[in-house]
């Protein structure tokens, strides 16, 4: 009798608590970043991280140096856009 209540009490489980998900706040970051860059009304700042952030995604797509942006920093990045858009419509 003692050996099944030892054996017993080791294979109960204890209730597993719920937990309640975190709220969704990224909607509410961007708006309060969006009303702060409003407010500052500093387009120049913004324009500049648009060309930052377009520059970052042309290195890790293309896998371009964006050091440069010559005449064959451009014809490079034409050849390589024209192969993806003729891979897609094939």
């Amino acid at each position: 009798m003692a050996l099944f209540i030892v054996y017993e009490a080791k294979r109960r489980q204890r209730i597993i608590p719920v937990v309640e998900p975190l709220k969704n706040t990224t909607v509410d970051f961007v708006t309060v970043v969006g009303q702060v860059y409003y407010e500052k009304r500093d387009n120049a700042d913004i324009a500049h991280k648009k060309a930052l952030y377009l520059l970052s995604y042309i290195r890790d797509k293309y896998s371009l140096r964006t050091n440069n942006l010559d005449e064959e920093f451009t014809d490079m990045l034409a050849k390589k856009m024209a192969f993806l858009i003729r891979w897609l419509l094939t």
